[in-house]
């Protein structure tokens, strides 16, 4: 059976035509029949179902689900952390079962060395390849100007401010060349202006770098703005309900202005809001 279900929507059209169809493109990631499975002596909770999925190197997939559907679980599981899962996982086209560098992490909190500065942090993974000096400085150069940081490269972490240190952890990521980057909630603690900053920096960043980009949020405005593809996410056990291309996102360079202005965008954040509250409830029923 598939993870996939057809959308419709009571208040905007169907986005049954926006679902993914199959593609010829790079494959950077593929899920076949993955499921996970918290054990323990006593008890055994399904955490992950059936999980089907192929990620290109042009997605910008953004995952929306109620807390606790199993959308960090997966994260976990797309950068080989959990490895107790039935069902295979693939990393163009090859196994993948354990951390690898081709996949980078960006996580809530910036995963920034307190002695190193800018540049040096974003060194370090090329630092651990044995990269020669010369090299490593102009990466890392390259990545510091793509995420605008030219200026305070010389700068600890704790001189930072809470968007300039996700800038510098993206930047670490993508310098180790990373060619999946996943993203977990990197923006939950930033005030809004910051963060709706940071998500225009995102989206210029992986225009960019031509990478597949992975990002779990909580946040139906964010998940609207910045990517091209949504998954939603049901619990107990954590399935893939919906996917879909952003109907918003369709010709690629709207800006955030223009896409809040669609006569769309309103009624497209409210049912998908619907949607993930309607599982939340279902589920508290389940438990009442």
């Amino acid at each position: 059976m598939s993870s996939t279900t057809r959308l419709e929507f009571p208040k905007i059209a169907s986005l049954s035509a926006y679902r993914p169809e199959k593609r010829t493109g790079s494959c950077s990631v593929e899920l076949r029949n993955v499921n996970l499975t918290y054990r323990n002596r006593k008890n055994s909770v399904p955490v992950l179902h059936d999980i089907n999925l192929r990620l290109f190197d042009d997605d910008f997939v953004c995952v929306l689900g109620p807390s606790g559907c199993g959308k960090t679980s997966l994260l976990n599981v797309l950068a080989g952390y959990n490895t107790d899962i039935t069902g295979e996982v693939l990393v163009h086209g090859s196994q993948h079962s354990r951390p690898d560098p081709r996949v980078g992490v960006v996580f809530q909190q910036p995963n920034l060395f307190p002695w190193l500065n800018v540049e040096k942090n974003v060194e370090f993974g090329l630092v651990m390849k044995g990269i020669p000096r010369k090299e490593r400085t102009s990466v890392s150069a390259h990545y510091i100007h793509l995420v605008d940081l030219d200026g305070s490269k010389k700068l600890l972490p704790h001189q930072l401010s809470g968007g300039m240190k996700q800038r510098a952890a993206i930047a670490m990521t993508l310098a180790a060349d990373s060619k999946i980057v996943l993203l977990d909630e990197p923006f939950s603690g930033l005030d809004a202006l910051t963060r709706e900053a940071m998500q225009r920096h995102l989206r210029s960043i992986w225009k960019t770098s031509n990478k597949c980009f992975f990002f779990i949020t909580h946040d139906v405005e964010e998940a609207l703005l910045i990517s091209t593809r949504i998954l939603i996410m049901n619990a107990h056990p954590g399935r893939i309900a919906w996917d879909f291309h952003n109907p918003l996102r369709q010709d690629g360079d709207a800006d955030f202005d223009k896409i809040r202005a669609d006569k769309e965008f309103v009624p497209l954040r409210s049912a998908l809001v619907d949607l993930i509250q309607g599982d939340d409830e279902a589920d508290s029923r389940k438990v009442s």
